[in-house]
């Protein structure tokens, strides 16, 4: 994988490097290692935006199952009344969306939306084999600049995005589904204290419960520079009763955000989402998929991406050597290639856990250090390699990995086949539509949030389950309840411990992450979580799909952008809400 510092190039706004030349499709092969949103979101705008045949693009998965940390799967469990087994989910994530997710949207544009009747027949083979038949309709051209320009308008409903006719792409489909009064849904409560009694009561969030000594740190740190923060964590820019407050838990517990994190991440989201502020407490901005994640996007996207003929193998790379099954391959990459890969990943050294036994024991940071999976290997290759002259441009993975005490954290799914306790909780929280944005518990020591989703929220779920999602961010603690019996009432119950989830927001500076396409790079580009891509923030899939969009149009020598950032240059109406709300 040859990186050539001494080729003709231009330097890029993006940190990268622009070929002169135009790249031809019709000759460039590309390998994308990562079979997650990144590698798929590349390959779409490798097919629609720089024109290479789908035959010539090259997605390697060590996993059967595309779509990295959006994986959703069922598993069959057996309970005490129903000794037959039964489905039960594991949602990896319940991703909340908003209109500002300018590169993912324009993603989603270009995919054509499955048939409502092949989704329906296909049910759980089609979330197990990501397989599907499109519906015939041709992804709409776009030009790139989707939300460029535009103020918080952006990709609001509109009058076309409301017809009777089926939506024509998977961004139709989050439209339509948004235009739905009852797929909004909300609560009236979003944090749970407990009484002197121990009983739950309700939080007032009408309230930011901050000091006037935390408004005036807050809106100094909203002022400060990037450059200013350094290797600073949020804890070194306020005092600890700010820690105490409900704009902190509301802020912490829907992004996942811990006081020792990187204050540059901090400063980024609160740029990122001035305009959300005033939302916060009902996160009533907020947009959701049809239905989970996985079957949402990372099925229709692979469907398109085969019946087009992109190229999947199940390899694990290491190097430009990889893996397929016990044989050894190398495969040659020409000067005309490109190859993408997605460093890192935040479900790396998780541990399932099941129905009935815990996860297993947090691995320690030497665990990590010596049993790197291949994605992380490969990155320390290029990091550390002392035979790679150019090692320095490819950051610290070690930084990421090695910090698992500030990165843990746990998430569980709870699949209920008897709906009185949802309907319950729905009830106490003044539910609308049969929705729970997320319900956050300030006082449990885990800080466990949970988030009950339109129901069904996968194809195949049967009418008498409710499927439910939710995470603790100090996993590490002792909890206050001992584990629920076996007359606990029937549920299935998947948890998972994951050792690096918050590992994105792990405190760095500008040097610590690599540019998306490394400087005097001219076939290699980088994408996921860890790359460095100003103003934007990491842990979500927006910031995925822009490193592959700057990867692809910066590689392939396109005169194309992604669409800017959203939130850098805020009306002063956006402001005045923003200062409003902190003011409560």
């Amino acid at each position: 994988m040859p990186i050539d510092s001494s080729a003709p190039s231009a330097t890029t706004t993006n940190g990268g490097i622009i070929p002169r030349y135009q790249r031809d499709p019709l000759t460039t092969d590309a390998w994308l290692v990562g079979g997650g949103i990144a590698s798929l979101a590349a390959a779409v705008h490798l097919i629609n935006d720089a024109k290479v045949p789908a035959s010539r693009i090259h997605i390697l998965e060590a996993s059967p199952t595309p779509g990295g940390s959006m994986a959703a799967e069922d598993e069959p469990s057996a309970t005490p009344a129903h000794p037959i087994k039964r489905k039960g989910y594991v949602i990896r994530a319940a991703r909340k969306l908003n209109f500002s997710y300018r590169c993912f949207y324009d993603t989603l544009s270009k995919v054509p939306c499955p048939s409502v009747s092949q989704a329906q027949e296909n049910g759980s083979s089609a979330r197990t084999n990501a397989i599907g038949e499109l519906n015939g309709s041709t992804a709409p051209t776009s030009n790139g600049d989707a939300g460029n320009n535009r103020g918080t308008e952006d990709f609001v409903i509109g009058e076309e995005a409301v017809t009777e006719s089926p939506p024509r792409t998977l961004l139709d489909s989050i439209r339509r589904n948004h235009s739905n009064p009852k797929n909004r849904g909300r609560t009236k409560v979003r944090l749970v204290s407990l009484d002197d009694g121990g009983r739950p009561e309700t939080v007032d969030t009408a309230t930011m419960g901050l000091s006037p000594r935390d408004q005036a740190a807050l809106m100094a740190f909203i002022l400060r520079s990037e450059e200013s923060l350094g290797f600073g964590t949020i804890r070194d820019f306020f005092e600890l009763d700010f820690f105490e407050t409900n704009f902190w838990d509301m802020m912490s517990t829907m992004y996942l955000f811990k006081p020792w994190h990187s204050a540059i991440e901090l400063r980024r989201y609160l740029h990122r989402f001035l305009h959300e502020f005033p939302n916060i407490s009902t996160l009533s901005g907020m947009e959701y998929m049809p239905s989970n994640d996985f079957e949402a996007t990372i099925v229709p996207l692979v469907a398109y991406l085969k019946e087009a003929g992109v190229d999947f193998q199940d390899l694990i790379v290491t190097g430009i050597a990889v893996r397929q099954q016990t044989e050894d391959i190398v495969i040659p990459v020409k000067p005309t290639d490109i190859v993408l890969v997605t460093l890192g990943s935040m479900t790396s050294g998780s541990a399932p856990g099941t129905n009935t036994t815990p996860p297993a024991a947090m691995p320690k940071n030497h665990w990590v250090h010596d049993h790197p999976d291949p994605i992380w290997k490969f990155w320390l290759g290029l990091s550390e390699s002392s035979s790679n002259p150019h090692r320095a441009k490819f950051g610290d993975p070690r930084l990421f990995r090695e910090h698992q005490g500030e990165s843990m954290g746990v998430a569980f799914t709870i699949t209920m086949f008897d709906q009185s306790f949802t309907q319950h909780l729905l009830a106490w929280a003044g539910s609308t539509h049969g929705t729970c944005p997320l319900l956050s518990f300030r006082d449990c020591p885990w800080l466990l949030s949970i988030t009950i989703p339109q129901q069904p929220y996968f194809k195949d779920q049967p009418a008498d389950t409710t499927v439910f999602w939710g995470y603790g961010l100090y996993p590490d603690q002792p909890g206050r309840f001992p584990p629920a019996g076996a007359d606990a009432g029937e549920f299935h119950h998947a948890p998972g411990a994951h050792a690096l989830i918050t590992s994105p927001y792990i405190r760095r500076d500008k040097d610590s992450r690599p540019q998306v396409v490394p400087r005097g790079s001219q076939n290699l580009g980088l994408m996921g979580q860890y790359v460095e891509m100003a103003r934007d923030v990491t842990f979500t899939m927006e910031y995925s799909v822009r490193s592959a969009q700057i990867a692809v149009y910066e590689l392939m020598g396109l005169d194309k952008k992604p669409p800017e950032v959203f939130g850098e240059d805020p009306s002063a109406a956006v402001l005045g809400e923003a200062l409003k709300t902190l003011m409560m």
